[in-house]
């Protein structure tokens, strides 16, 4: 896969606060830990990554954080491949 592939998110938006947090933890535990890595690994689906929002008030400004965070770490990631590779 090429560095340049672009970023796909998937994202959750939870409303419940008390009953839903053990599941919420659980979700984003396995997409961190299992369903990200493996897809972004397979390479045949652009790179993806996780987010989860759930305050309704707040999304605009956490995704736009995210998005901000997750182009950064990728910009980086090319910078010091392209650094590190032999001239």
């Amino acid at each position: 896969m090429t560095a340049t592939a672009p970023m796909t998110r998937c994202i959750s938006w939870s409303r419940s606060r008390a009953t839903g947090a053990r599941m919420r933890r659980k979700k984003k535990s396995t997409m961190d830990t299992y369903w990200v890595p493996g897809v972004n690994h397979l390479g045949t689906y652009g790179r993806w990554a996780f987010a989860e929002f759930t305050n309704m008030y707040q999304i605009e400004s956490d995704f736009e954080k995210k998005i901000a965070s997750e182009f950064d770490h990728m910009i980086s990631g090319v910078l010091l491949s392209a650094v590190s590779a032999p001239a």
